[in-house]
């Protein structure tokens, strides 16, 4: 059931039916107050209903897009990520290491490179021929990879420095 001063809207508005009308009708002659309650909401509801309705100005969606410009500018642009030169350095370090040890496995262990071997297999000392076997196989599979992420690491910075660039030119 609603409150009375939904009740007493709805009145006045005439959007009750036959039984409630009724039965506000007696609610209202029972006592003074009750109908002082729907003199005060009679008089809201015509200050309301005398009010005219702005309109919104010309420039109104103008401003609020530029309100919001700033605020879709962050969700539209990439983060701001600050790499340090270092990190970047160390990992290409890392993997130029990585792909000389592999090519270098590769080439010099016994069942690694071509037929024409750098180091003939009598001269390879400490590593037994299982061992060797495995790193030569490992190796094709290893120097691939490590090509493999060489490439984004590089095309990762450039895309970082090209940003950069493009940051620096507008501001």
């Amino acid at each position: 059931m609603r409150n009375r001063e939904e009740q007493l809207w709805d009145y006045l508005e005439g959007r009750l039916t036959g039984n409630e009308k009724t039965a506000l009708e007696k609610w209202l002659a029972a006592a003074p107050g009750n109908r002082r309650q729907l003199e005060e909401i009679t008089v809201l509801n015509d200050a309301l209903h005398s009010m005219e309705a702005d309109a919104p100005s010309l420039r109104f969606a103008a401003r609020v897009m530029e309100a919001w410009e700033p605020e879709l500018a962050l969700r539209t642009a990439p983060l701001e990520t600050r790499t340090d030169k270092r990190i970047v350095y160390a990992i290409g370090t890392l993997l130029a290491g990585a792909l000389l040890l592999t090519l270098g496995l590769f080439l010099f262990l016994p069942g690694g490179g071509s037929e024409g071997r750098l180091v003939p297999e009598s001269e390879v000392i400490g590593i037994g021929d299982a061992l060797g076997k495995f790193l030569a196989g490992f190796g094709k599979y290893a120097l691939g990879l490590i090509t493999l992420l060489s490439m984004i690491l590089v095309e990762r910075y450039l895309h970082y420095r090209h940003y950069l660039r493009t940051e620096n030119a507008v501001h």
